[in-house]
């Protein structure tokens, strides 16, 4: 009795327009802030509540490779520490 090999399947991975614009305004805003802007320049700038600026840039930092991401966090680390001297 011979079987039929069947074929690997492809997985389709479905995109929303949402998640594109979403990924985009992520990456927008941490751009800006690596450009030394303050998440209040960041919000007037995208048009965008302050808060939804802190969650774009920290869900921005979680989906980039984690040298990058060590580098950003040293980066909002001096920022903070120059805020407290």
């Amino acid at each position: 009795m011979k079987t039929k090999k069947s074929k690997p399947s492809k997985k389709i991975q479905v995109v929303s327009k949402a998640t594109i614009e979403t990924a985009e305004r992520q990456r927008e805003a941490l751009i800006l802030r690596k450009s030394a802007m303050d998440y209040d320049q960041i919000a007037e700038k995208m048009g965008i509540p302050k808060a939804r600026v802190a969650g774009l840039i920290r869900k921005a930092i979680l989906d980039i490779p984690k040298e990058e991401a060590a580098e950003m966090r040293a980066i909002e680390g001096e920022r903070l520490d120059e805020m407290h001297d």
